[in-house]
């Protein structure tokens, strides 16, 4: 999986961007959709979806780190070439946090989060009739309006 050329990525590094790419659109646009027109009929595929794009995002962070970046390109100045590797970083780590936010306030809104039947953050039902209820009060108003 080693690149020929100290300038370009690997096919696998190239694969895995690209597949996470659009990952991200398709969830994005389920997202949107469901916002739109409240319809929730594919919210946990949504989840679901998400949790696979965060163990997609973990590879691919961890495959940067082993790898590192291609050698920069000799005729951009220094500044140009640390600016480009920290927006190269902050672009990892957003794109982390956009999963891990969407599994956060779902956990903590009580709806739970779960991949292919298996509980990751489980759903909180309290009382006699099973209600959905947030781990914290500070998500009580925001589990309010959350669809589940």
């Amino acid at each position: 999986m080693k690149s020929t050329s100290p300038h370009t990525y690997t096919t696998f590094s190239r694969c895995l961007h690209w597949l996470i790419a659009l990952a991200f659109l398709c969830i994005w646009a389920a997202g949107y959709y469901m916002v739109s027109n409240q319809d929730y009929a594919i919210y946990s595929l949504h989840k679901q979806a998400g949790v696979v794009l965060l163990m997609l995002m973990v590879i691919r962070a961890a495959y940067r780190l082993k790898q590192g970046w291609p050698a920069p390109a000799n005729q951009y100045k220094q500044l140009q070439q640390r600016l480009a590797k920290l927006t190269h970083w902050a672009l990892l780590v957003l794109v982390l946090l956009v999963p891990l936010s969407g599994i956060a306030y779902s956990g903590l809104s009580g709806h739970g989060v779960y991949l292919f039947g298996l509980d990751i953050v489980p759903t909180n039902l309290v009382g006699p009739e099973q209600q959905v209820q947030a781990y914290s009060p500070i998500w009580e108003a925001r589990a309010q309006t959350s669809p589940g």
